[in-house]
């Protein structure tokens, strides 16, 4: 039988998927807590993000891909394991996690901590990596080498695989967050307006780019550093591509250290077949063109994302000889 629940974690997103669903769903992973007691989950927390009083806190289970709160993460397992569990076999329900290598032996433990307190009987976790290369339609027992290039909201990664196994890897820090960090930076030093990271994301999604578009501008609403008030500027794609182009070349490093240890005769896989671009990022204008610029590659964005794989997981039974025990 297919595993009853699937759960990734992401920086920014929580996404579940339940045997029975029709698809997978998606929230936000934010926890706003006041001291040690938790106030919203959830889109709830999200949308205090920016605008909390200094007395509320809001924290994620990851952050760049590492355990940012334990606590965080038990109380999400747990709403997701009793929500998405059938309720008369609720500790019989079998749930298997994503883990990325950035996440390590930390991530895992927590994970455990989480499912020991809901009762869960052997969670398993699967390959992040594996998991984006199945949800982009990826054959996993396949005997071709494939390269998977990720970008996400706290790290960059490329990923060698073959034969249901990640045969080599590189990962960096910062990938969209560190997109979103630069606009702000930029922002203020340019043009002295001082923006929240709501705002920062909401240029992010317009000009964060590869390849700008000259004549894209976006505004943005943010403190006149100046005098002090709130202000409207209108804000170039050019200042988009500088925040952007770092952390593309990261990627496109990761993507050089994990061919180099391919096997001589999987390079004819790679030349043929295109890099599979996953994760948030993957829809990052032009980053596709731009990859296949600096690597010689084909490349192409995944046409499914993790919410496929975490569905692939509870509907397809011979999946679970990806995953391993917690």
């Amino acid at each position: 039988m297919p595993f009853d629940i699937a759960i990734d974690f992401g920086d920014t997103t929580v996404t579940v998927a339940a045997r029975g669903w029709k698809e997978a769903v998606s929230t936000p992973a934010h926890v706003a807590m006041k001291k040690d007691e938790v106030l919203y989950m959830g889109e709830e927390a999200a949308a205090l993000f920016g605008r909390a009083p200094r007395s509320v806190s809001m924290l994620f289970p990851l952050r760049q891909g590492q355990l940012s709160s334990a606590r965080c993460l038990t109380e999400w397992v747990r709403y997701l394991y009793s929500q998405c569990a059938p309720a008369s076999r609720l500790k019989k329900a079998s749930a298997v996690f994503t883990l990325s290598q950035t996440g390590g032996e930390a991530m895992a433990q927590a994970l455990r901590a989480a499912a020991q307190a809901c009762e869960m009987p052997e969670p398993m976790v699967i390959d992040r990596t594996l998991a984006a290369h199945v949800g982009a339609g990826g054959d996993p027992k396949g005997c071709e080498a494939a390269l998977l290039a990720y970008l996400g909201e706290g790290y960059a990664a490329a990923s060698l695989i073959c034969r249901g196994t990640v045969q080599s890897r590189a990962c960096v820090p910062g990938g969209l967050g560190e997109i979103s960090r630069s606009i702000t930076e930029r922002v203020r030093r340019e043009y002295g307006l001082s923006i929240g990271p709501v705002t920062a994301r909401e240029l992010r999604g317009q000009l964060a780019a590869a390849r700008a578009i000259p004549e894209v501008h976006a505004s943005a609403v943010g403190l006149n550093l100046a005098t002090g008030f709130p202000d409207l500027m209108e804000i170039p794609a050019s200042l988009g591509e500088a925040a952007s182009l770092p952390v593309c070349d990261a990627l496109c490093e990761c993507l050089r250290r994990a061919a180099a240890q391919a096997a001589p005769d999987s390079a004819a896989d790679l030349s043929e077949g295109d890099v599979v671009l996953a994760g948030p990022g993957a829809g990052l204008m032009g980053l596709s063109a731009y990859i296949t610029q600096q690597t010689g590659l084909g490349c192409h964005a995944a046409s499914g994302g993790m919410d496929k794989a975490l569905m692939r997981l509870v509907t397809d039974d011979d999946l679970k000889n990806l995953a391993h025990p917690l």
